[in-house]
């Protein structure tokens, strides 16, 4: 699985969060919002096929500032509409976010798409995102692959590490 580096502009707050959680765990959800922050972004030195760069969205354990912030692909959420897009869903490379490897087997985690979706709505207003369907972690790495540069090893992009295991 790639570590990839995504370009975050905007943090909001999610319903995303572990599903059982200690009440005064690390990991538990910020008293601030109903779950971790989500990062909205662009996957640095990617190009999809129409010319925009591959966007992502990144749970992230504290809010970031516009900046890099290192992760890992867990699946793409497909948006229907006028302008249908796939988006790629991560988690930052951090501690608490070891287990959560596939967006469609997360059973510790409270993640299912439709919160990803939801975050999506609010970091990006104005901007109607029916979710048509979800992919893995494969669909991620395959949809990460087709949006590098075809002259480019996934392993050689600037901000790309080699394909190698979190555990």
């Amino acid at each position: 699985m790639p570590r990839i580096s995504v370009e975050v502009h905007a943090t909001v707050g999610s319903a995303i969060g572990r599903s059982h959680r200690p009440e005064h765990s690390l990991f538990a959800r910020p008293h601030h919002t109903d779950g971790l922050p989500v990062g909205w972004g662009e996957v640095a030195e990617t190009q999809l096929r129409r010319g925009d760069p591959l966007r992502a969205l990144v749970l992230m354990s504290e809010p970031a500032l516009p900046q890099l912030v290192h992760a890992w692909p867990i699946g793409v959420l497909h948006l229907a509409g006028r302008a249908p897009e796939d988006i790629l869903a991560c988690v930052a490379e951090e501690r608490p976010f070891l287990d959560l490897i596939d967006l469609v087997h997360c059973a510790d985690w409270d993640a299912r798409p439709e919160a990803w979706v939801r975050a999506l709505r609010v970091v990006r207003p104005g901007t109607p995102h029916h979710l048509a369907g979800c992919g893995g972690v494969h669909e991620a790495n395959a949809l990460l692959a087709e949006a590098l540069p075809a002259e480019t090893p996934l392993a050689g992009v600037a901000g790309l590490a080699p394909t190698s295991s979190r555990a």
